[in-house]
């Protein structure tokens, strides 16, 4: 949800990681505190994403999900895997990111694609509490009625896993920073900053946040025998 569903259209589309932390440093340049972040990405996304890079995510081989919550007709969670146009895929990343009064300054989004509207919101709100935003891939395949007994489901998060309450997925199937034992308070302070706070001058913590991203993923595939970057 949110940072997830970015990062999944991002690296499907293939865009190198410097020019999403750009992109990242502008919208928070552009908007501040306001609550105009979803319009923000939209305005990103448009700039970035065109017939080549909808092309990778489209030919790439397996699924990318974008996870969002129905709340209108029905109450029920969607993960769109099938994206028509740079427009479909900007839409539903959009839609992801709603989270009500804070990335837009309504409580929910208009999704008018269909033959009916919608009413959808932050993908957070689409799985039970304890999963922290990360979609239920196995559910989604089983839905499709597709093989998903033999599916591993790895969760990526930039909060510690145990701190924020990620219960529902295994320590070995979480990629996510370790928890500062010397100053743990801080370490968590500073998250939220970062992922509520929009840094006017924030390249230089961005491209931090990046890099201690990937030593995240290191980590774990050192740990585990089947990973590899």
């Amino acid at each position: 949800a949110s940072a997830g569903a970015i990062a999944v259209a991002c690296h499907g589309c293939g865009l190198e990681g410097s020019a999403v932390v750009d992109a990242t440093t502008e919208l928070s340049a552009q908007c501040g505190t306001s609550n105009q972040l979803v319009e923000g990405l939209r305005h990103q996304m448009r700039q970035r994403i065109g017939p080549e890079e909808m092309n990778a995510i489209q030919s790439r081989p397996g699924k990318a999900g974008i996870a969002y919550q129905q709340v209108f007709p029905q109450i029920r969670p969607v993960i769109q895997t099938e994206f028509q146009d740079a427009e479909d895929l900007t839409q539903a990343v959009c839609f992801s990111s709603t989270f009500p009064f804070f990335s837009s300054p309504f409580p929910v989004a208009l999704d008018n694609r269909g033959s009916f509207p919608r009413l959808v919101l932050d993908g957070f709100f689409s799985v039970p509490r304890d999963r922290l935003g990360c979609p239920d891939v196995k559910q989604m395949l089983a839905e499709e009625e597709e093989e998903a007994s033999t599916i591993r489901t790895v969760c990526i998060t930039p909060f510690p896993k145990d701190a924020f309450g990620l219960t529902a997925v295994e320590t070995a199937d979480c990629i996510c920073p370790a928890v500062d034992l010397n100053n743990p308070e801080d370490q968590l302070r500073e998250i939220l900053r970062l992922a509520t706070t929009p840094i006017e001058s924030g390249g230089e913590a961005y491209s931090k946040m990046y890099e201690e991203g990937f030593l995240d993923a290191q980590n774990w595939v050192a740990q585990d025998s089947h990973a590899s970057v």
